[in-house]
């Protein structure tokens, strides 16, 4: 099938880093309606376009890469032959940063739509979000969220532990204590600012909201609302069959958030999840619910 070159994307994921971000890149990778680059954090918004490389190659997505390659994975997530998938690669390690080198990591074929997944762009400054908007005045945006003490805890564990390949017990108390304060003051945990943002530029209609606890009770129905905003197709019975796969956990290196540390991101980020809770409502409710709770005990 033809593909269109220098495609600027229909779509940004725009996090919650920690909050389904991965999950939503994976069944849309696969949705035939959908064309998705092979890597899934662009970050090109988010990061300086001074013309050079994207990624060191000692770094850890050429290993990612290697390990689609042998998977399988390279093939499922886009549908390109090995010859376009190579020349892509080519692209993106070794082109220097511009717009133009952005656009031409799109390619979509004809009768598809095409986006990417850097859950960064979430908290891009708002003049960032209006130059996207120039370039697309049509841009979707997907933020998926989590409860904000879970997503805090995960990010801790994925830093410090994961990425580190040791279980978070190891990690010694006053290490754990200065990276759970310095994610709970984060931006990224400032839904409401961040969507604020967004609304505030891209419009309410444009920027689609969904939570952790819809991929983990009715991924489905997630999925069928996702399909509607973007207006793709419902998705197919061997889509449905991937919804529960897991992707990018952490529990291998995890455990039971301690409570002292529940109740110390409850106290940090209860202002927050005012906040969120009464811009949105519904699970940002029970999230303030939780959270109150755990303040007063």
């Amino acid at each position: 099938m033809e593909t269109t070159a220098g495609h600027f994307p229909d779509f940004l994921g725009i996090g919650a880093t920690r909050g389904g971000s991965s999950w939503l890149y994976r069944v849309l990778s696969r949705h035939p309606d959908v064309w998705m680059p092979p890597v899934k954090e662009l970050h090109y918004f988010d990061k300086p376009h001074d013309g050079r490389r994207t990624v060191s190659l000692g770094g850890r997505v050429p290993l990612v890469r290697m390990r689609d390659y042998l998977s399988g994975e390279r093939k499922r997530s886009t549908g390109d032959s090995l010859a376009e998938t190579v020349r892509w690669d080519l692209r993106y390690f070794f082109g220097r940063r511009s717009l133009e080198w952005y656009q031409s990591l799109f390619r979509p074929r004809a009768g598809q739509i095409t986006g990417e997944v850097t859950p960064a762009y979430a908290k891009l400054e708002p003049q960032t979000i209006a130059r996207i908007a120039e370039l697309n005045p049509q841009i979707k945006a997907l933020y998926m969220l989590r409860n904000p003490i879970d997503r805090a805890w995960s990010a801790v564990v994925n830093d410090l532990a994961r990425k580190r390949r040791r279980n978070i017990a190891d990690v010694p108390n006053d290490e754990l204590v200065r990276k759970v304060e310095r994610v709970a003051r984060s931006q990224r945990s400032d839904y409401a600012a961040n969507i604020r943002n967004w609304r505030g530029t891209v419009g309410a209609d444009r920027l689609f909201i969904g939570y952790m606890e819809e991929i983990k009770e009715q991924p489905e129905d997630l999925l069928v609302r996702i399909c509607e905003f973007l207006g793709i197709s419902k998705p197919s019975e061997a889509l449905k069959g991937s919804l529960l796969e897991r992707v990018n956990t952490t529990s291998k290196f995890g455990g039971a958030m301690p409570p002292e540390v529940r109740r110390r991101l409850a106290e940090m980020l209860l202002p927050k999840i005012e906040e969120t809770a009464a811009l949105l409502g519904g699970y940002a409710e029970n999230w303030l619910a939780e959270a109150r709770e755990l303040v007063v005990r």
